[in-house]
């Protein structure tokens, strides 16, 4: 980590990372995106690298790394916006499915230091081998 990082208190660091994420600027009209929901707490946008047409970003307007910082309220709220912009994508592109995801940490694939709900749309049973996981043997007798 750069010694000035260390030396920052949690505030000047939260504010620091603010500055540096992409989808804070993007929240600030910094960075221009294509907006399909708003409101006082969530931005959505459709992805610029997306896994389907009319993949979308789901995000809190606060910086927010992973889903532990976030209260209950907003994250029920996010939830209920993406359930919302789903039903949206089945009907406005005639998907027949939609995948939610949500990559909570680095170790979970996570690539931005803002947390995020995917919503993408899926045309076919065969579209999700992209989200397909390793399957493992696990013992639960012995965890």
């Amino acid at each position: 980590m750069p010694k000035f990082l260390e030396n920052m208190s949690p505030e000047e660091l939260r504010e620091f990372q603010k500055q540096n994420c992409i989808f804070c600027q993007i929240v600030e009209h910094k960075v221009s995106a294509m907006p399909v929901y708003e409101d006082e707490k969530v931005l959505a946008v459709l992805d610029i690298n997306p896994a389907n047409k009319g993949h979308v970003l789901l995000m809190p307007k606060d910086h927010h790394i992973i889903m532990q910082q976030l209260d209950d309220e907003l994250l029920g709220h996010m939830f209920v916006v993406a359930k919302k912009i789903s039903n949206a994508i089945l009907k406005g592109l005639r998907a027949s499915g939609t995948n939610i995801y949500v990559a909570n940490g680095l170790s979970a694939g996570q690539q931005a230091q803002h947390f995020v709900v995917h919503i993408i749309p899926r045309f076919s049973s065969v579209d999700v081998s992209g989200l397909d996981l390793e399957k493992i043997e696990v013992d639960y007798d012995n965890l």
